[in-house]
């Protein structure tokens, strides 16, 4: 009588390398989920520097607020906190799903950023330097670009600025976190 089947050797081959295709394959797939969820960030970052530099061109300032902007996050007005936070001079966020939105000024440089989150951790933001800082002028970084990351930047969120800014390594460091430079 013929009996077809595995053997167990077989079985422990094929085990074995469905285990290490899944090892390679599942760290791939999160990285190309994390960069698709910091790519959907760029776009809002750009509206809202868009929607600032058209409010300093009629105010000659900038709105620390997302409701005078009429700063519209899913066909709704956001909610905006004011005034000093973290230290900043002025600041205002917006929460939405997986990340935050903030307006913020740094000893007179005005940016605009978007941070991932991860329940209450900010795990790597983008951000992009307004037009004039306070007191006039055109800012030295002037729409200059930035990816960074918080938390020690973890490898996988190093990996995910050098991916999406263009940069091998970082251009610059704040508050111990890396900035990596826009290349374009």
């Amino acid at each position: 009588m013929n009996k077809t089947g595995f053997t167990l050797m077989e079985m422990l081959v094929v085990v074995t390398i469905i285990g290490i295709l899944a090892s390679i394959a599942i760290p791939q797939y999160q990285q190309a989920v994390l960069k698709s969820r910091y790519v959907k960030m760029m776009p809002l970052v750009k509206s809202l520097k868009q929607a600032e530099e058209e409010y300093y061109l009629m105010h000659r300032e900038y709105a620390y607020d997302f409701n005078e902007l009429g700063f519209r996050f899913n066909g709704a007005l956001g909610s905006s906190t004011c005034g000093s936070a973290e230290g900043r001079d002025r600041s205002a966020a917006m929460r939405g799903e997986g990340f935050v939105l903030r307006i913020n000024e740094n000893d007179g440089l005005p940016t605009i950023d978007a941070a991932l989150m991860d329940g209450t951790n900010t795990l790597t933001a983008y951000l992009i330097y307004l037009d004039h800082p306070t007191g006039g002028g055109m800012s030295p970084w002037s729409s200059t670009r930035f990816c960074y990351c918080y938390n020690g930047c973890p490898t996988k969120y190093y990996k995910l600025c050098a991916s999406v800014s263009g940069s091998s390594a970082p251009a610059s460091g704040w508050e111990g976190a890396p900035r990596f430079r826009f290349v374009n």
